[in-house]
C-alpha cells in the first residue's frame, strides 16, 4: 500500500541536508589544504633556489678573489718565484675548499702559468669556444668530466691592478673548476 502523500515517504540516506552539508563542508576543507599546500610547496621550491644561488655566487666570489691576486704572476719570468708561489696557492685553496677540482692561471698567450696540477704547468690551454671573450663580471660553464662528474668551471678575468675595468683589457684569466655534486649534495631540501 502506498502512502496518500510522497512526502510522507522517508528520503534516502544519500539525498539528506546532513550528507550533502558534510560532503561539501569536507570538500572544501580538502581544497583549502591543496591551496595551502601549495604555497607552502612554491615557497619552500623558491627557498631552496636562493640557496642555490647564494652557493654559486659564494664560490664565483673566491674565484673573483683569487682574480685579483694573480696579477703579479703574470708578466713575470715563466720561473719566476711569483709564479710558484701562485702554484702553492692554488694547492692551499684545493685544501681549502675540497669541492674545488682545479685552478689554472691562464696568459694570454693562452699558456697556463700557474696551477693547481704541477703536471699542467706551461702547457697549451685550449680556450672553449663560448668562453673567448670574458666580461668584467667573467663567465661560467658546466663541463662533464670523464670520471662521469659534473663540474661548473669559473673563467674570471684577470686585469692590471688599479685599471679601470670598464675598458681595460684583461691580462689573461683565471679557470676555477667547482664540483657541482659537492656544492649541491650540502643544501638541504626540507
Amino acid at each position: 500500500q502506498k502512502p496518500l502523500f510522497a512526502s510522507i515517504k522517508q528520503p534516502r540516506w544519500t539525498s539528506t541536508l546532513r550528507i550533502k552539508f558534510a560532503l561539501r563542508a569536507s570538500l572544501g576543507l580538502l581544497g583549502l589544504i591543496a591551496f595551502l599546500w601549495s604555497i607552502l610547496f612554491y615557497r619552500q621550491t623558491q627557498e631552496v633556489r636562493g640557496r642555490h644561488a647564494q652557493a654559486w655566487l659564494q664560490r664565483r666570489a673566491i674565484a673573483e678573489n683569487i682574480a685579483t691576486t694573480c696579477e703579479s704572476a703574470l708578466g713575470e719570468d715563466q720561473y719566476s718565484v711569483e709564479r710558484t708561489r701562485m702554484s702553492e696557492s692554488f694547492i692551499k685553496q684545493l685544501r681549502k675548499y675540497p669541492e674545488t677540482k682545479y685552478i689554472r692561471l691562464v696568459d694570454q698567450d693562452k699558456v697556463i702559468v700557474a696551477t693547481s696540477d704541477v703536471n699542467e704547468l706551461l702547457s697549451p690551454y685550449a680556450v672553449p669556444a663560448d668562453m673567448t671573450l670574458l666580461g668584467t663580471g667573467g663567465a661560467s660553464r658546466t663541463v662533464q668530466m670523464p670520471d662521469g662528474g659534473a663540474i661548473r668551471e669559473f673563467h674570471q678575468p684577470v686585469f692590471r691592478a688599479g685599471a679601470e675595468r670598464a675598458n681595460a683589457e684583461p691580462i689573461g684569466r683565471l679557470v676555477m673548476g667547482v664540483s657541482i655534486p659537492s656544492v649541491v649534495g650540502d643544501i638541504v631540501d626540507p
